[in-house]
């Protein structure tokens, strides 16, 4: 089973102890580069949100501004206690001359990536993060497998298994904030975001520079600096992830310039089959469920940016869409659009199933020594439990997805209502 491990390692403690990786150095390594910084007076949660999407929902709460900042200013004043500030930044896309040398005093990162994907896949990349003390990164999961060095400073991090998704209140796909949850997980407010009282207690554990943390993709996890902090983490491609992504890949027999009644049915045909073959409840329970997670508590600030009468972005009609179906004709490829789904979930089970740490074998030679934060097994989620976690998710990213792609964003939250109704 997959879960986070306290990583020992000699290459973590190297870039500690360097003296390369502190507020100052990098100050002094960025110099008068311009970094991309998010700040808040008021505000301490920050999260990067999705820009420059056509079909993408507004983002009414945003109370945190982007500022472009000198770099040598910006890791000077870390120490400081107002305004909030907050990045991250691929190493490689820094200042050209000084990620290069930055990369260099990162030596052996290589050594710290995962190997549960095959080779082919989204290539391992080194990320850096720094903050003010009290910044946080908001709730969330990531969809790559995740080694975390602390570098300078402290952090705090609270862990919960995947499976606590419907309680995170995560925001819907088509908004700004996607795989992020919309509560504030040490105060949660119950009356707008109820379900959070069935969280399951988080896992924490502080970072002290030179400690290492592997998170597995969709491990949820809140970061809070407890006090200015920089630290470097590599983002490695996840097998679960690639094995996710199928059945969202796949192209559905359905299109959004056909008439908006024989995409209603057609839609709804494909999900009860897709449910019912899953092993799911029924579509009218799994929608309700959606809604009351992600969409009921933003109902009072939910808009779009886009308004095409009843069908998808304008991009998707430049082609000419293919002739509308009679029901007759639409339900026989449905149901084989169904069946080619639920093989893509059966092989995501059976990667889910295999997945094991991947870090348990010497990578390059490097050895880790490893402590489970979680010792108890039976707090551990099993394999079964993990791959309903992954799948609940995929299925919650589908029926979004497609409800996106033949509705419109605009109009998708009374189109998954509508659902519930019939």
């Amino acid at each position: 089973m997959l879960r986070p491990l306290l990583l020992q390692s000699e290459i973590a403690l190297a870039w500690s102890r360097s003296g390369r990786w502190t507020p100052l150095a990098l100050a002094s390594a960025l110099g008068d580069a311009h970094v991309s910084v998010k700040q808040s007076l008021r505000a301490r949660h920050f999260m990067y949100t999705a820009q420059g999407r056509a079909d993408i929902l507004r983002d009414a709460a945003d109370e945190t501004q982007v500022e472009l900042l000198r770099a040598s200013d910006f890791f000077a004043g870390l120490d400081q206690v107002s305004p909030h500030r907050y990045f991250t930044s691929p190493v490689e896309q820094l200042d050209a001359v000084a990620s290069t040398q930055l990369l260099e005093d990162a030596t052996g990162w290589e050594c710290l990536t995962c190997r549960t994907a095959p080779a082919g896949g989204v290539r391992p990349w080194l990320q850096l993060w720094a903050g003010t003390a009290a910044a946080c990164t908001q709730a969330h999961y990531d969809v790559a497998d995740n080694v975390f060095v602390q570098c300078s400073g402290t952090k705090e991090f609270l862990l919960y298994p995947p499976r606590a998704a419907e309680k995170m209140h995560f925001y819907p796909d088509a908004h700004p904030r996607a795989r992020k949850a919309q509560l504030c997980v040490e105060h949660p407010d119950l009356a707008r975001h109820p379900r959070a009282a069935a969280l399951p207690p988080p896992v924490r554990v502080v970072l002290e520079p030179g400690d290492a943390l592997f998170l597995p993709a969709f491990y949820i996890h809140h970061v809070t600096a407890l006090t200015p902090s920089v630290s470097l983490n590599v983002f490695s491609e996840s097998a679960i992830k690639l094995a996710a992504g199928v059945p969202l890949a796949l192209p559905p027999p359905l299109h959004a310039a056909w008439p908006l009644e024989l995409r209603r049915r057609g839609l709804a045909e494909l999900l009860s089959q897709l449910l019912h073959g899953l092993g799911m409840p029924p579509l009218s329970a799994v929608v309700a469920d959606l809604l009351a997670s992600r969409f009921a508590p933003l109902d009072d600030c939910l808009a779009s940016h886009v308004a095409p009468a009843d069908g998808a972005a304008g991009h998707r009609r430049q082609r000419r869409p293919p002739q509308a179906p009679s029901w007759d004709e639409l339900r026989p490829a449905l149901t084989a659009h169904c069946e080619e789904c639920l093989e893509c979930f059966a092989q995501l089970r059976q990667v889910v199933h295999e997945a094991s740490h991947p870090l348990r074998e010497p990578v390059h030679n490097h050895q880790f020594e490893m402590s489970p934060l979680i010792r108890d097994e039976a707090q551990c989620d099993g394999s079964e439990i993990h791959y309903s976690a992954v799948r609940d998710l995929t299925v919650a990213h589908l029926i979004e997805l497609l409800s996106v792609r033949l509705f419109g964003a605009v109009h998708m939250q009374e189109e998954l209502k509508r659902m519930i109704d019939t």
